[in-house]
């Protein structure tokens, strides 16, 4: 429901609705630098209802029992975004004299009240130049979520719902027990109309809900029907189960939320709501919130592995690396990559983040070196704050004795897969455009070795990392420090003589051979909208 009319009510009284009759003087409009006024003289304190219509967008003020004795009219004023106001007098509910004056605008903005000296009602609004968006009242707004103020001693608590309904053109239909219900002295400022009801009915054991701009108040024991409203939402991103547990404190007493899914085996992308009318706004507003479209992540990783030298047995050496590729351009040097600034140490892994320079200059190094391979370029993307897995690595079979052999002496075998995997899991959260956080939960597998009788069942190891970095939208982390060492017998013979029985331990050697390796990882976060 658009606002056809909104209000902000500010009543003062003395010790009721309405007190002793005021005498409107005089009408004045003048300006300052930013604002212009309207000022309302009278020769004792005013009672009135101020109220916002937007379309056309116009501000009101009723006077309550206020007298004028010059007749109606109407004058056109050079103050934009106000054009011009006129008065006209009436009689009111009880028999009270009531003043209103309508000021016509050509947009709507916030118009604001001051009470001076307790004889004087100023009017006021900014001038074009200094509107800004946040100036200008939203057309999306309903009477209920309108901001109200209110001050009354020892009212009829019946007057009092009477005045707020009235002054937003809402009917309005009371229980048969209302008339009993008491007085009520309160004071607020600037709180939602719907707020303002809560506030005066439910302390007094009364409750509200609205139907066709119909204000219905009855005893919080009794129940009507037609009071709850049904709606089915259809969410278009979120998911249903997380926009039902966010209206958990949005919801009244009476109000549910099941989430639904459209097909059977879907997702929840359907939201039923029951509650109170005048509580939809609101709901809308939260799913309004949750339900839009997601920005998403692309995460590009790079396995590579490097052979390290001889003088690289602690890691592998940027310094060396970029030394042995001779003269490179200034951009690409040892101190441009900073690479000695390593984030941490993570059971064996290193990390630091790298622009997009340094991730060139970086692969620059690892290609001109024969020694290193790239393992696997996989690639996904995610929704922000959802995680991603990868998992890549390889299946080895292993021949299995079973059982004790059969009568001949021969022994069935079977075979067993033995997974090496490099996993991880990234939950990337965009923090604002230009930085990504990644929780990264990594395991990486290798053989370092065999064992058995016949050396060929494989023992593997497995490094673990679980840590949250930040990386700027673009740039790439890189974790190292991941080292295997491989080891194996090389013989080097003589030919024939090597071969020969007798002969061959004199004509040959057996040599052990040891290498080690560093496994290095590159994550690429990048939004894609």
């Amino acid at each position: 429901m658009k606002l056809t009319r909104g209000i902000l009510l500010i009543f003062l009284l003395a010790s009721d609705v309405f007190g002793e009759s005021v005498n409107l003087l005089d009408i004045t409009q003048k300006d300052s630098v930013d604002k212009h006024y309207l000022t309302l003289t009278f020769d004792g304190v005013p009672e009135y209802v101020t109220s916002q219509t937007y379309e056309p967008p116009s501000f009101g003020v009723k006077l309550m029992n206020a007298m004028w004795d010059k007749g109606n009219f109407s004058k056109w004023i050079q103050a934009r975004p106000a054009v011009k106001y006129s008065l006209r007098t009436s009689s009111g509910f009880a028999g009270n004299e009531i003043i209103d004056i309508d000021i016509s605008l050509t947009q709507a903005v916030p118009v604001k009240v001051k009470v001076i000296n307790d004889k004087a009602l100023v009017l006021s609004w900014d001038k074009p130049n200094d509107l800004t968006d946040d100036a200008l009242l939203s057309t999306d707004e309903t009477v209920l979520t309108q901001k109200v103020s209110l001050n009354f001693r020892a009212a009829a608590l019946f007057d009092v719902v009477r005045l707020l309904t009235e002054a937003n053109d809402l009917n309005l239909i009371l229980g048969d027990d209302i008339g009993n219900a008491g007085e009520v002295t309160m004071a607020l400022t600037n709180v939602p109309l719907q707020a303002a009801l809560d506030a005066i009915l439910k302390i007094n054991g009364y409750e509200w809900f609205m139907r066709d701009g119909i204000i219905i108040v009855k005893g919080i024991g009794r129940s009507f029907i037609g009071e709850l409203e049904s709606k089915i939402f259809e969410l278009n991103y979120a998911d249903g189960a997380i926009v039902q547990a966010a209206l958990a404190g949005v919801l009244t007493d009476k109000g549910t939320a099941t989430a639904l899914a459209s097909r059977p085996g879907g997702n929840n992308d359907l939201l039923l709501v029951v509650d109170r009318i005048a509580t939809f706004p609101q709901i809308e507003k939260v799913i309004g919130q949750l339900d839009r479209r997601q920005p998403q992540i692309n995460i590009a990783i790079k396995f590579m592995e490097t052979t390290l030298k001889e003088e690289e047995r602690l890691g592998i050496d940027w310094t060396l690396r970029l030394e042995s590729l001779g003269p490179v351009p200034a951009d690409t040097t040892l101190q441009a990559l900073q690479l000695i600034d390593l984030a941490g140490d993570f059971s064996g892994f290193n990390a630091v983040q790298l622009t997009t320079p340094m991730l060139s200059a970086l692969m620059q190094i690892l290609v001109a070196d024969n020694t290193s391979k790239l393992l696997q370029e996989p690639n996904i993307t995610t929704f922000n704050n959802q995680m991603a897995t990868i998992s890549v690595g390889t299946n080895i079979p292993i021949l299995v004795p079973q059982g004790e052999g059969s009568v001949f002496g021969t022994n069935p075998y079977t075979f067993e897969n033995q997974s090496v995997n490099i996993s991880m899991d990234v939950t990337p959260r965009i923090n604002n455009a230009d930085f990504i956080a990644l929780n990264i939960v990594a395991s990486v597998e290798a053989i370092i070795g065999y064992v058995g009788p016949d050396a060929d069942r494989p023992v593997v190891s497995s490094r673990n990392m679980n840590t949250t970095v930040m990386v700027k939208n673009g740039s790439s982390l890189l974790i190292g420090g991941l080292i295997f060492e491989d080891s194996s017998l090389a013989v080097n013979k003589v030919p024939i003589l090597g071969d020969l029985p007798l002969l061959k331990k004199i004509f040959s050697s057996t040599v052990e051979k040891k290498e080690q390796r560093e496994l290095l990882i590159f994550i690429t976060p990048s939004i894609v909208y």
